[in-house]
């Protein structure tokens, strides 16, 4: 199959344009990445910084506004 293929493509445009900012004086090694364009194995904290404790705690909330989980269908990442 070809999903490595495509994924080392990704990874490495994804590192080329990270790289071409640096390049250019603009400071983006600290900023979160847009949650579309992270590829499947990025670690969290890469997309949402120190927020996934705090998500992960609306748990509850999620429980009382969702109870039957319909929101899970769409996918997303995981928390």
């Amino acid at each position: 199959m070809l999903d490595e293929d495509v994924h080392n493509a990704v990874r490495s445009s994804a590192k080329a344009l990270f790289d071409v900012a640096m390049s250019e004086s603009q400071s983006v090694q600290d900023v979160p990445l847009y949650p579309n364009y992270a590829v499947y194995d990025t670690p969290l904290a890469n997309i949402y910084g120190r927020n996934p404790p705090r998500l992960r705690s609306l748990r509850s909330l999620r429980l009382k506004v969702d109870p039957h989980n319909i929101m899970a269908l769409a996918g997303g990442w995981k928390f």
